[in-house]
């Protein structure tokens, strides 16, 4: 743009001969100006809308603005100077408010980056089975290499299940159905989880509500049982039976006694056979305590095969044994006495040397519906003598 100054006439005597004009540029003046507009609306911009970036962004076109007007060597006490300044030092603070700002949005994203490592370190190296899975399609998402070898399947085959491949419709539901924080199976609800090789394993479940790549999903914690509860099955094995000879002891005979008495309070068929092997120090001092074990483990054998699956043969005490049959009177118990002594007094093999045992029995059967286990035990010992 031009500014033409007012034109000068130029007479000579009472004639014109001649017009002088001042042209002015003010192509950089207008320019200085946009700049000026440009930033003033920027500034009310930023007020407004008290963002923190347009005041940086006027920050930044104030001091283009200042660089500019340095380059055309306007004095510095020019109102345009001054107000770019005024903007400059708001921009100045809202650069810094800025940079606090990314500064902190930095510290956030890393904390959030560690805390998932761990996550996944955590879940990964986990020595309990874990796995994810999505709420709406029952997908299994994630498994850690835990579950992967508990369940015998690999991740990649994981990935195509579903959660009704590994629990039954019913453990699915429970699993569903718990909010997060309280977990399913906290406690000592036992459910079953199928593995691939097709066991069966008795577990314990948690599981917790969480996001997995923006699904809503469950992360499940496995506490498998099987060693727990078959250490358990081994302890009450041998709280009821002989160690040696694996029979069942005296507690557990006395109580299957008094079990089968209550069952038949209305009969009197229940019948016992006690058997008391004779001399059978003498076995032990003619061949060693080794060898007697041997021949008493034998014995043992012996007479279970020598009644039925269901009847229960127990080991009383050194070399005393007894027989509980259930449905039986006395004269049937007798002849089942009868097969067993003929079973024992059959030589026994112990590293090649020949040793035979005699035994004696005493059979007594249930004589009124008021008799007691101890009663029959009794009764049963004074009928070998």
């Amino acid at each position: 743009g031009t500014r033409e100054e007012g034109p000068v006439a130029l007479v000579t005597g009472h004639d014109v001969v001649g017009v002088t004009a001042l042209i002015v540029d003010l192509t950089r003046e207008r320019r200085l100006e946009q700049e000026l507009q440009r930033a003033q609306r920027l500034e009310l911009v930023g007020r407004l809308s008290s963002g923190i970036a347009h005041d940086f962004n006027n920050l930044l076109t104030a001091l283009i603005g200042l660089t500019r007007l340095a380059e055309m060597k306007v004095p510095y006490d020019h109102p345009v100077v001054e107000e770019l300044q005024r903007i400059a030092e708001v921009g100045e603070q809202a650069a810094l408010l800025l940079a606090r700002e990314v500064t902190q949005r930095v510290r956030v994203l890393d904390a959030l980056r560690a805390s998932e490592e761990r996550y996944r370190v955590l879940f990964e190296n986990n020595p309990q089975p874990m796995w994810v899975f999505d709420v709406k399609s029952l997908e299994i998402l994630a498994v850690n290499a835990a579950a992967s070898l508990h369940y015998c399947w690999s991740r990649e085959e994981f990935a195509v299940l579903r959660l009704t491949d590994v629990v039954d419709a019913t453990e699915a539901f429970g699993l569903l159905s718990t909010s997060g924080g309280s977990g399913h199976g906290d406690g000592d609800d036992v459910s079953r989880h199928r593995a691939r090789d097709g066991r069966s394993l008795p577990v314990i479940c948690h599981a917790e509500d969480l996001v997995f790549n923006g699904r809503p999903a469950r992360l499940v914690v496995v506490f498998d049982l099987s060693e727990r509860l078959s250490l358990e099955d081994e302890l009450r094995h041998r709280a009821f039976h002989d160690s040696l000879t694996s029979l069942g002891n005296r507690e557990l005979f006395i109580d299957r006694l008094e079990h089968a008495l209550a069952r038949s309070r209305t009969s009197t068929s229940v019948a016992v056979i006690a058997i008391d092997l004779d001399g059978f120090k003498a076995v032990n001092d003619a061949h060693g305590h080794v060898a007697g074990d041997a021949a008493l483990v034998e014995v043992a054998g012996r007479i279970q095969k020598s009644v039925r699956p269901g009847d229960t043969c127990a080991r009383m005490g050194g070399d005393e044994f007894a027989v509980l049959l259930e449905g039986k009177g006395a004269m049937s118990a007798s002849r089942v006495a009868g097969r067993i002594l003929e079973a024992i007094r059959r030589p026994v093999i112990v590293d090649g040397a020949e040793i035979r045992i005699a035994a004696s029995v005493g059979v007594t059967a249930r004589q009124s519906r008021e008799a007691m286990a101890t009663d029959l035990l009794r009764q049963a010992d004074i009928a070998m003598y």
